[in-house]
């Protein structure tokens, strides 16, 4: 990372099957700095189905995701993801919160979540949406 605009760059090699998340420690919001997942993202409609914890979740039109009360840990929040149907197609994106980090979520192309990576934004917090360019990088405000 640094100061200046960055791209990072993770392969289905850093999948969050039995890992915890790769993390960046300086990424600077508002499009300086960029992730690319190795696959194409996709930003999906809003999703505004019942809520159950570790089953469905709710995102926003730019990623942003809601959980059930009960999803409460970490733990939780990454299998309720995982367990969403809508987010289950390749490439989707997403964001969410947790202990004063974002963390973004990219569905991999593999059944049974064996490529979805998840990247911790280390002490950032407060954004609302995602972007993609046409070179397939997310950006995150």
């Amino acid at each position: 990372g640094g100061f200046s605009a960055d791209t990072f760059g993770f392969g289905t090699a850093s999948s969050i099957a039995g890992k915890s998340p790769d993390k960046i420690t300086d990424f600077n919001t508002g499009g300086s700095d960029k992730i690319d997942f190795g696959g194409a993202g996709t930003l999906l409609a809003a999703d505004t189905t019942a809520l159950v914890a570790t089953t469905n979740v709710n995102t926003t039109a730019g990623g942003k995701v809601t959980f059930a009360a009960a999803d409460d840990t970490f733990a939780e929040k990454v299998i309720a993801i995982q367990a969403d149907t809508q987010l289950d197609v390749a490439g989707s994106v997403a964001f969410f919160e947790d202990s004063g980090s974002s963390f973004v979520y990219y569905a991999g192309a593999a059944a049974g979540d064996a490529d979805d990576q998840i990247v911790e934004l280390t002490g950032v917090t407060g954004l609302a949406a995602i972007s993609i360019n046409s070179g397939g990088d997310l950006t995150i405000a």
